[in-house]
């Protein structure tokens, strides 16, 4: 008797998965809006919200999430590139309403990051 054959590392279920991810990552990609402070602030209060930072894209932070990618979240969390506002955010923001975020919905979570006024449309 022979032992089993390995699997193949790139066959038909890991092509069905990157393609479900690809499709996943297109949807986020259409639904990136822009909002006011004073519509995300909700979220804050029902500590939904998370602030994405730095070179992490909000895009792949949103994806990530949605795909229950623990570790790249943990090291996220950990670096600081996503997190929830801090004291100082929140009474800085609730002076500016009209601040803009691009923002991506990854349920029960809303991610968000914030955009200088210039680049806001």
């Amino acid at each position: 008797m022979h032992p089993p054959e390995p699997l193949p590392r790139r066959g038909p279920l890991s092509r069905l998965r990157a393609s479900m991810i690809e499709q996943l990552r297109d949807k986020l990609a259409d639904e990136l809006a822009q909002v006011d402070w004073r519509d995300l602030r909700q979220h804050a209060a029902r500590g939904a919200l998370f602030i994405v930072s730095g070179d992490l894209g909000l895009l792949e932070a949103t994806l990530g999430i949605a795909r229950d990618d623990r570790a790249a979240v943990e090291t996220w969390l950990q670096s600081g590139a996503l997190a929830r506002p801090t004291d100082a955010q929140l009474s800085a923001w609730e002076s500016e309403l009209d601040k803009p975020f691009e923002y991506l919905i990854a349920q029960p979570f809303v991610l968000a990051r914030a955009l200088p006024i210039a680049d806001a449309q």
